[in-house]
């Protein structure tokens, strides 16, 4: 079982900043996080036809969030 820590992760949704915090492993990767704020935009703005949920790999998460107005996301253990 892993370790868990508050992960914040911070992006820019249109030009507007935002930020979450959330319990994560501590070894969660950048394809984690991109799922994280999928899954944060989908439950504000309910997405779920426009989501491919299926997909894996930050090369398939990071034209989902530019088409969704997401950048500059980033992350940190606090």
């Amino acid at each position: 079982m892993s370790e868990k820590g508050t992960l914040r992760i911070s992006y820019k949704q249109s030009g507007k900043a935002e930020e979450l915090e959330l319990q994560a492993p501590l070894d969660a990767d950048e394809a984690t996080v991109l799922l994280h704020v999928l899954s944060r935009c989908n439950r504000s703005q309910r997405l779920l036809n426009d989501v491919e949920w299926g997909a894996t790999g930050v090369n398939k998460l990071r034209p989902q969030l530019e088409a969704l107005g997401i950048s500059d996301v980033t992350w940190e253990y606090v």
